[in-house]
């Protein structure tokens, strides 16, 4: 008999595990996630160029003293242009037993276990090209200026380990204080990293009063999300603090009718989602991606590339190939006047973790 590794391993079996990818869960969890993409794409078929319509606020000394009818006059608005499209994909050959099996399973009105394993292995393979859609996305990361130290590099926070000393200029405290300054309430920022943060983060359901008379616990702390590819494409211990939608996801699906749907040659193309969950229990699903599946009726036509061993030829079979065309929108630097104290600010900052 032939057995499921899932079925015997159940949640531990490695083939069911999602990397936690904290930043792409965090833009599908943004309360406006689809806005951009509904505009990009209206699931008509047709791709539109979209363009963002801003005014930048008023700056102090602005206004006159003299009641004279003067004008200060500044243009009506400014336009903001969304970033080209990245694009993943991923294809996944099926042999023809597999799918003949599945066909008989349909005729025959039985459970469509066939299909399941083929779902199981679309689901395996969705690991790796989730992972370079959330590292194409953190790689897109403008951090824009901290209007504390007027730059946008990487702030460095120390959380003390000498607990009988309360330090107002560390910690999140300071994390807190920075947000004030940069004029966002803190209840509307969500961290996103790794690495020490991550730890600190841990603690803070088992915090209690410390020697300097502070019980971090009660802190009203951002929302945190993990992501342990932080760590190697932003840098070690680094983590961004994310001011509530500055970030927007497009996520744009080329599959529809009046494009590419439906059956065209050999191939049948649409549109798909899956109940994705990571590992940390953030779901995935309103990721939308293409889906091609490719008869593949002559063999050893083409070649699989096998990382653990030699290229083998394919015979007949069907190739699924999934992908996903997207875009990270951020608030541009401009968005506020040169005069302005805000001035480069975009609702990302940029923190380098300590402990010492």
């Amino acid at each position: 008999m032939l057995k499921a590794q899932k079925e015997i391993f159940s949640s531990a079996a490695p083939m069911t595990k999602i990397t936690p990818m904290g930043t792409l869960a965090y833009l599908l969890a943004n309360s406006r996630p689809s806005v951009l993409s509904q505009t990009v794409d209206n699931k008509s078929g047709y791709i539109r160029d979209v363009n963002i319509r801003y005014r930048k606020r008023a700056a102090a000394g602005e206004s006159v003293t003299d009641d004279d009818c003067s004008l200060q006059t500044e243009p009506a608005f400014f336009t903001q242009t969304i970033p080209s499209l990245s694009k993943r994909f991923k294809g996944i050959w099926f042999d023809m037993p597999t799918i003949k099996t599945f066909t008989e399973d349909a005729l025959a009105g039985n459970s469509t276990t066939t299909m399941v394993e083929v779902m199981d292995a679309i689901m395996n393979e969705i690991n790796g090209l989730l992972l370079d859609i959330n590292t194409d996305v953190v790689t897109a990361l403008t951090f824009g200026k901290n209007v504390v130290t007027g730059a946008n590099t990487a702030t460095t926070v120390n959380f003390t380990q000498n607990a009988a000393n309360n330090v107002l200029t560390s910690g999140m405290t300071k994390i807190m204080a920075d947000i004030m300054a940069n004029e966002v309430t803190v209840q509307n920022c969500d961290i996103i990293g790794s690495g020490l943060i991550n730890n600190y983060m841990l603690q803070q359901m088992a915090k209690g009063v410390d020697a300097g008379g502070v019980n971090s616990a009660g802190l009203a702390l951002p929302g945190f999300w993990y992501d342990p590819q932080f760590a190697t494409t932003v840098g070690a211990n680094q983590f961004a603090v994310v001011e509530k939608n500055a970030l927007q996801f497009v996520n744009v699906c080329y599959n529809r009718a009046g494009k590419i749907s439906g059956r065209f040659g050999t191939s049948e193309f649409g549109t798909i989602s899956f109940p994705i969950t990571d590992a940390t229990g953030n779901s995935l699903g309103n990721l939308e991606f293409d889906i091609q599946f490719k008869e593949e009726d002559c063999p050893g036509d083409k070649i699989i590339g096998d990382p653990q061993g030699s290229p083998v030829a394919k015979g007949r079979g069907m190739s699924v190939i999934i992908g996903c065309h997207f875009a990270l929108a951020q608030i541009p630097a401009t968005a506020y006047l040169s005069t302005d104290r805000m001035y480069q600010v975009n609702g990302v900052w940029r923190y380098t973790a300590t402990n010492s």
